[in-house]
Formats: structure tokens, C-alpha cells, sequence
């Protein structure tokens, strides 16, 4: 009998440590585009390509399979640039890209110095999606992608606009930022940071701080 107690008390023991064993991180990588110029990353032919186009003409770059496997981060130059994610189809440098299937996994695109305009895109469904911007050094404009996105204005005067979705995170960042939701549709967490920060929503549903002035004339048409 003691025995068999032991026994029981062992499969116990190492049934609550398989319960709490930690989880394996999914597998990450990243990527350094080469040329400045807009680049364009979509999928086509079952792999993910970067399209920059440039004075002189076109370069592509395979990044890797699509569906995606793995999430991927996405690092820009030192130049000023444009990074967009396909987000619906559109010809490109002679040829159709089509929005990435990430099969739940994130991008995240960083814009390195310069002043960027990246678009965060996402491949449907929408809801939950998982891409991150970030600006980083230079005065950046962020598009967040559809379905509950992620800014990073970093240094710099910012602009940033986001999908008015309910999970939109928006953060500017040192610097006099311009953060961006209809007024009407709050996103998740607005925090302009340092410096002279203006919001169009006057509210958010789980944070909403470092904003001095709340108008919406400084988004532009539409808001």
C-alpha cells in the first residue's frame, strides 16, 4: 500500500509540473531592408516579398515562406522611407501582392531614423490583428492596420492614425505628437508622452493620458 500511495503521489507531482511547465516562444525573425525608397511587402507565388521602388527602378527581396510560420520584425533604413503592408491586393513594380496570410502571427515594422510613413495593413479576419508600428527616431506618420493595432510615434513630431477599432493602441512618444481616432469610435489606450500632444478622441477604454489639446483639425479631412 505504501507503495502504491508513493506511486500516486509521484504522478501527482509531476502532473502539476507539466501543468505549469513554461511554454516555448514562438520562433521570431527579422529582417533589414537594404534599399530606401516605398517599399511594398506582400506575398506572391506562396512566399512574402519586399518590393522597394526607387529612381532607379525595382528591387525585390524574399523574405521568407506565406503563410507565415513564424512573426516576423521588419527593420527600415537610416533614409527617409515608405513601408507598406499590403492590406488588399494591388500591382506593385509590374506585379500583383497580395496581403500576407500571417496565420495569427505578428509583424512588426520599425522605421528606423529618417521621417517614415509606414502602413501597418494585416491580413483578414481583422479582429485581434497583431501588427506593430513604430516610428522610432524622425517626425514618422503611422497608418495602424485594421481590427485593434499597435503605434510608436518615438522621437520626433508624430502623426499617428488608427483604424477606430476598439483595441488601437496609440503612443506617441517624445515629442509633439497628433494621435488620431474618431471621436466617436475610442480605441484601447491613447498616451501622447512627452511633449505638446494632441488627441482627436477626447477618451479611451483603458488609458488615456499625456494629451494637452483634444481637436481633430490637425488629422486632416475626415476628422
Amino acid at each position: 500500500m505504501r507503495n502504491s500511495n508513493c506511486i500516486t503521489l509521484l504522478i501527482g507531482l509531476l502532473t502539476v509540473v507539466g501543468a505549469i511547465r513554461p511554454q516555448a516562444a514562438s520562433a521570431e525573425t527579422t529582417v533589414t531592408l537594404r534599399v530606401s525608397g516605398i517599399t511594398v511587402i506582400g506575398a506572391r507565388d506562396g512566399r512574402m516579398w519586399a518590393a522597394t521602388r526607387t529612381l532607379l527602378g525595382c528591387t525585390w527581396r524574399n523574405l521568407g515562406a506565406a503563410p507565415l510560420s513564424d512573426d516576423y520584425v521588419v527593420k527600415g533604413t537610416d533614409d527617409d522611407e515608405t513601408i507598406r503592408l499590403a492590406e488588399s491586393p494591388l500591382i506593385w513594380c509590374s506585379r500583383v501582392l497580395q496581403p500576407i496570410n500571417q496565420s495569427g502571427r505578428s509583424i512588426k515594422i520599425y522605421g528606423g531614423d529618417g521621417d517614415d510613413t509606414i502602413y501597418g495593413g494585416g491580413s483578414a479576419p481583422f479582429s485581434g490583428n497583431p501588427n506593430w508600428v513604430f516610428g522610432e527616431d524622425g517626425n514618422d506618420i503611422l497608418y495602424l492596420g485594421p481590427g485593434g493595432a499597435h503605434g510608436e510615434g518615438g522621437p520626433g513630431n508624430d502623426l499617428i492614425y488608427g483604424s477606430d477599432s476598439p483595441g488601437d493602441v496609440l503612443l506617441g512618444g517624445e515629442g509633439d505628437d497628433v494621435l488620431c481616432e474618431h471621436a466617436d469610435k475610442p480605441p484601447l489606450t491613447i498616451d501622447g508622452g512627452e511633449g505638446t500632444d494632441t488627441s482627436c478622441s477626447p477618451t479611451a477604454s483603458n488609458g488615456f493620458d499625456g494629451v494637452e489639446d483634444i481637436v481633430c483639425w490637425p488629422c486632416g479631412f475626415g476628422y
